[in-house]
């Protein structure tokens, strides 16, 4: 709707698919018993049950058993979005400032102001959207505790020559497999964009970025002598129960946070929840509801804790478990 409403032709946005490839017999049968949950209780009766030969067709990778495709899926590119998104909002009177970081939020007996580096800005309400990226000013530092930032980096190909393009992912699908440290990827104007979590720290990583190409050779052999054009990464927020919250502070303020890797689209989706809070109304968000949301335990050790779920996690998807 918000790609056709600004006319985001740039976004790019595609409705062909997405497959869910698994690595082994467990992590099939848990896909399957998630596709078949979709369709008794959501109604989602186009979502088919693949074998290994329909997946080795859709990927063109040997390594998978078997598979789910969910037909209702699709890519975009987020930040072509993005700006769509920011243009649209400009155009109608909507003024948006960059280099402005928020250092505190006061309140006064009217309104609240946000205080900025330049000057300050007041207003009746405000609204905390900054997500993995809510530690770098004081003025959100009541919601880092219930967020733990992850790096998630992406990489692509050089362009393909025609023949192996056409044999690597022909559908033009989305696809992702099923191992804990997941991994996603596509085919884009004729290069594989392929991306996965795994890195930390608070910048780029080469270590993470070999470990992508690594694994992106391993589904993709292929691929061993194809270079890479492109690197990057970025932080997700990842909450204790894996699910984003969305509601109030308190009588001026109003937040949504931690989408866990799903933010193009959740966010999205939390802006029409916003705007109904701030007009006054209390929308029925469930379990996304704020007054659920937890601080995260031990958060001094949140790093040293996420190395070490990440390597066991590593470990369990390399014994096949």
């Amino acid at each position: 709707e918000l790609v056709s409403e600004f006319g985001i032709t740039s976004a790019n946005l595609v409705r062909t698919g997405q497959v869910k490839a698994a690595h082994n017999e467990t992590t099939l049968k848990a896909a399957i018993d998630e596709a078949n949950w979709m369709t008794r209780e959501m109604g989602s009766a186009a979502v088919r049950i693949l074998d290994k030969g329909q997946v080795r067709e859709e990927t063109g990778s040997e390594i998978f058993v078997g598979g789910v495709l969910n037909p209702g899926s699709g890519g975009i590119h987020p930040l072509n979005y993005l700006r769509g998104l920011a243009n649209g909002v400009a155009s109608r009177g909507v003024p948006i400032f960059q280099e402005s970081p928020v250092v505190k939020l006061r309140r006064e007996k009217d309104g609240i102001v946000a205080e900025t580096p330049q000057g300050a800005v007041r207003a009746r309400q405000a609204i905390i959207t900054t997500n993995s990226y809510s530690d770098l000013t004081g003025a959100t530092a009541h919601l880092q505790r219930t967020l733990i930032p992850f790096r998630s980096a992406m990489v692509a190909t050089e362009r393909l020559p025609g023949n192996l393009a056409g044999k690597l992912m022909p559908t033009g699908r989305t696809y992702t497999e099923t191992k804990r440290m997941m991994r996603w990827f596509r085919m884009v104007d004729n290069r594989v964009i392929f991306g996965g979590r795994g890195a930390f720290g608070k910048q780029d990583s080469q270590a993470a970025f070999d470990a992508l190409r690594k694994a992106m050779v391993g589904i993709f052999p292929d691929l061993a002598d194809v270079p890479l054009a492109y690197k990057w990464s970025g932080l997700v927020a990842m909450t204790l129960d894996s699910v984003p919250h969305i509601g109030r502070l308190d009588d001026r303020t109003l937040f949504s946070v931690g989408y866990n890797g799903a933010g193009v689209a959740m966010s999205s989706l939390m802006g029409r929840y916003l705007a109904a809070f701030v007009r006054g109304e209390t929308p029925d968000v469930g379990l996304l509801d704020a007054r659920r949301m937890k601080a995260i335990p031990f958060y001094p050790l949140r790093e040293p804790a996420v190395r070490m779920v990440a390597g066991w996690y590593q470990f369990l998807d390399a014994i096949g478990r």
